[in-house]
């Protein structure tokens, strides 16, 4: 349907409305309307203007939509975990208003009956605030304090406010973040609690740019993130697709190991802002069509070298324009700021000031997501016009094509990996420890002005598959639970614990070498320099370690089979070789043929000394190729596409096509 066509519809009913009964009021009335539709006619051209099609589902996407609504019903959390967040949230309410009112009493010299007035506001952000989340997610929030409330009352007086609270453990401040939060666990439920203080006594409901004139640029950041969250929301015409392909997405992020800000993939803003560009770019689809224009409009719209071909990949941003009308801070603008200009995967938040939420992609990581962005592409374009019950048939599941895009990534028999141990002898301390090295493992393979030549990106012949999961031992995982539990309700442990028990994270990234053409030369990958950066960047990092229970992170290079059983979900008996180097201790050399030898293996702890010899360079042997088999060559010969579908398909094709010529220019 043209816009002119839905302009003289609603003028009609304008009329129609108005003068069905003949009062006075009509002329009055007739304007308002007139000004109303003008509004919603403005708000639907601005749609439009952003839209790529404006057509509807497709047949196969109609017929898809069923399975993928199926599979979303699954995610969604069991009413009991539902009215625990919502008790969880009500209580916080509370003590932070209460703490609000103590402190202003109580610093400031307040009388009880002005403090009864000034108050703060908690708001949920993240997968909470979209209404995605699942059973076991965390919820994302942020303290808007009034003014004269500090970030430095926020650590103090409510960390020991939260701390007497007996259904809170676990909390953790992390004051060193681009975002500062408090870290806890509330009645079981992961909490992650940022601040921001305003000038004002009363935090109203709705945050505007007139708000946030001022601010320390750390309140700014943390208020924004409200901003967009309501944004995001505002801005998608259909917010049931939106909703449903976004939990989709995150699931997927997860399973396919590309849902890590600190690793260098997209976090669930990123993801939540890429779906709902898509949302605008399709708006009349339905999930299943989003989902379908997400992989085909981004398998396109990234390259996985811009650096290379010279054409940076260009941005998506939700608004109309990124020119802020208030100046509230540095925002997003690649003209003036070369790190901006520079940015490999940039998608720009929808308040102002603007910023690249992805601005930790890599050109390893974004290399990651373009082949997966493709792999999608092609499972959708192969698939959709299957019928579902052959498709189910075929991947042994009702949820047919959508179980197929979640199958996790795997790992690959007699391939190398990058092991990045992390590891803490105190239970309590450990998740600190390991969050805060999480932060520094990408510089393992992220290239830039301190790591070139140096970082695993620095090698062409390399490819790195860095993996967004932390894997952890079962049964050390139940020992830590199970001392902190104890130390925090007092009651007895129950189990023995041996005096040297440690704790480990592992952190790992997949190698691929390419293999030499006949004539040339083996060549070396010397891992000596970056992880050796790696370890004094490891150390610096102050407040997060306790010498001796916390030791330099161990990096290794190993074969897959030789990984811990619980990581790779396959049996492993033989003795793990410790082809080890860290940045005080070196181990080993791995040739073509994936042997290594013998050499000095323990992690060492910060506060320890090393004259080892030198480093010998790692020679990391090329897999040999895992073909995939495309859908049409299964060995299931009903679900080849009749030439009936082929004829009813070919409208859809060409229009995708077109959609493809469209995206030369600017979103």
């Amino acid at each position: 349907m043209s816009k002119e066509v839905v302009r003289h519809s609603l003028l009609c009913y304008a009329l129609l409305h108005c003068l069905h009964r003949p009062t006075r009021r009509n002329k009055a009335g007739f304007k308002h309307k007139v000004n109303i539709l003008k509004e919603q006619m403005s708000a639907a051209d601005a749609i439009a203007a952003r839209a790529l099609s404006i057509d509807g589902a497709s047949a196969g996407e109609l017929k898809q939509d069923a399975p993928l609504a199926e599979w979303c019903a699954t995610r969604r959390e069991p009413e009991e975990e539902s009215e625990r967040r919502r008790n969880v949230l009500s209580r916080l309410q509370g003590i932070t208003r209460m703490w609000i009112r103590t402190t202003m009493i109580s610093e400031f010299r307040m009388q009880p009956e002005a403090a009864s007035l000034v108050d703060g506001r908690l708001f949920t952000t993240g997968s909470y605030r979209y209404n995605v989340h699942s059973s076991g997610s965390d919820i994302d929030m942020v303290l808007i304090a009034p003014e004269r409330i500090t970030r430095e009352h926020f650590f103090t007086t409510l960390v020991e406010r939260l701390r007497g609270e007996p259904w809170i453990s676990q909390l953790d401040m992390i004051r060193d973040a681009r975002v500062p939060i408090i870290a806890m666990k509330a009645d079981g439920i992961d909490i992650d609690l940022s601040f921001g203080t305003i000038k004002r006594t009363v935090v109203p409901e709705v945050i505007t740019d007139d708000i946030l004139r001022g601010l320390d640029e750390t309140s700014v950041r943390s208020c924004n993130a409200v901003r967009v969250a309501s944004a995001v929301i505002d801005m998608v015409p259909n917010k049931g697709a939106f909703r449903q392909a976004l939990r989709f997405i995150k699931s997927w992020g997860k399973e396919r190991g590309v849902y890590n800000l600190k690793l260098g993939y997209p976090s669930g803003i990123g993801w939540a802002l890429l779906v709902a560009k898509t949302c605008q770019n399709y708006p009349n689809k339905n999930a299943a069509g989003v989902l379908c224009g997400f992989f085909r409009v981004y398998s396109k719209w990234f390259r996985p070298d811009p650096h290379v071909t010279g054409e940076p990949n260009r941005a998506i941003f939700l608004t109309d324009s990124l020119t802020p009308t208030v100046n509230l801070g540095p925002c997003w603008d690649p003209r003036i700021n070369m790190r901006d200009a520079q940015a490999l995967f940039p998608v720009i938040t929808p308040a102002n000031p603007y910023s690249n939420a992805c601005y930790n992609v890599s050109t390893t990581t974004l290399r990651v997501l373009c082949k997966e962005f493709q792999r999608g592409h092609e499972i959708l374009s192969e698939g959709m016009s299957h019928d579902v019950e052959e498709l189910a048939q075929l991947y042994g599941s009702p949820f047919g094509i959508w179980k197929k895009l979640l199958e996790p990534y795997a790992f690959v028999p007699n391939q190398n990996y990058l092991v990045v141990r992390v590891t803490c002898t105190d239970a309590e301390h450990y998740t600190r420890y390991v969050d805060t090295v999480e932060t520094k493992v990408a510089l393992l393979w992220a290239e830039n002005q301190y790591t070139r030549g140096a970082a695993l990106e620095s090698f062409s012949h390399v490819t790195v598959r860095p993996m967004s999961s932390r894997f952890e031992d079962p049964d050390e995982t139940k020992i830590r639970e199970a001392i902190i539990k104890s130390k925090r309700t007092g009651a007895p442990l129950g189990i023995t614990v041996p005096p040297t028990q440690t704790y480990t994270a592992y952190f790992l990234a997949g190698l691929e070498v390419k293999a030499p053409v006949p004539g040339e030369q083996q060549r070396k990958v010397d891992l000596t320099r970056i992880i050796q950066m790696f370890t004094e960047q490891v150390k610096q990092l102050h407040g997060a370690f306790q010498a001796p229970m916390t030791k330099v992170p161990v990096v290794e290079v190993t074969k897959m089979e030789k990984l811990p059983s619980f990581i790779t979900g396959v049996s492993n008996k033989r003795e793990r070789d410790e082809s080890t180097v860290t940045g005080d201790t070196t181990t080993a050399k791995i040739d073509g043929s994936g042997a290594a030898a013998q050499g000095k293996s323990a992690s060492t702890p910060l506060s320890a000394k090393s004259s080892a010899p030198p480093v010998s360079p790692v020679d990391i042997a090329a897999p040999p190729p895992t073909p995939i088999t495309p859908l049409s060559a299964t060995s299931s010969s009903s679900v080849a596409p009749s030439e009936q579908q082929k004829a009813a398909a070919a409208p859809q094709q060409q229009r995708a096509s077109a959609f493809d010529e469209a995206l030369g220019m600017d979103f």
